[in-house]
């Protein structure tokens, strides 16, 4: 008798984030937001020979300097780009198609980035990321103290 091949949920991919509880949010955060693919990987062209661009990962401020986008993750079985902690932060389910259903529009991403990194849903996400990150470096989440007072 053959066994079935068992099929591994690539957790490194937004596009396999469906229904993320609070042990998953808290996996993510803890591993850190999803690996980047290789510089030469060759990411799919859309119908008129766009595609996402390892290029977005950077955000050019108007002094030139450069800061890394490191909130900006990109789902390989989707093939559109999606926000990290709008995708597992977001407190209303129907905003932010950066961290709901993932943009693909390859032309305007660009700009719509530098709309999405400014508006006060996206900055409300990152600083829960941020505190999250921190309470879990430091082992102070609310699941820590739940374990301790079951234990009393």
């Amino acid at each position: 008798m053959k066994k079935a091949k068992k099929h591994v949920l690539d957790i490194t991919d937004p596009g396999n984030w469906e229904n993320i509880d609070m042990r998953m949010r808290d996996l993510l955060v803890e591993k850190g937001h999803t690996i980047r693919l290789p510089t030469d990987y060759q990411f799919r062209n859309d119908t008129i020979r766009r595609h996402f661009s390892h290029a977005f990962y950077t955000r050019v401020m108007d002094n030139k300097e450069k800061q890394d986008r490191r909130w900006l993750v990109y789902s390989k079985s989707l093939d559109k780009a999606f926000c990290f902690c709008c995708k597992l932060f977001r407190h209303d389910q129907k905003s932010i198609q950066l961290g709901t259903t993932g943009h693909d529009d390859w032309r305007n991403l660009s700009k719509r980035l530098k709309k999405h990194e400014k508006s006060n849903d996206h900055i409300i996400c990152m600083t829960r990321w941020t505190e999250l990150e921190v309470r879990l470096k430091k082992a102070q989440t609310i699941d820590k103290y739940a374990e301790e007072e079951i234990r009393k």
